[in-house]
């Protein structure tokens, strides 16, 4: 996990849109995926495509083993990455 953190800059967490942070913020307080797919009017499936794209597409973790419920509870508060 250290080597995400050192890994990752804030220009690249910027890439997260609203919803993907809304996403990683659910994942980090352990939310089941079901249960905030539902509040954000998504399907499983669509959730799941979703985290998939978040860790593969947006943060470049194509190789990683982790989980990107491991990695955003690894970073802590993602407010810093909130949009104005």
């Amino acid at each position: 996990l250290g080597k995400f953190r050192h890994r990752q800059s804030h220009s690249t967490l910027a890439k997260l849109t609203e919803e993907d942070l809304r996403v990683c913020a659910f994942l980090r307080e352990g939310v089941q995926p079901a249960y905030f797919a539902d509040l954000m009017k998504l399907t499983t499936e669509t959730l799941t495509r979703r985290i998939s794209r978040i860790k593969t597409e947006k943060l470049m973790l194509v190789n990683s083993k982790e989980s990107l419920e491991d990695i955003v509870k690894s970073l802590g508060d993602l407010s810093f990455c909130a949009r104005n």
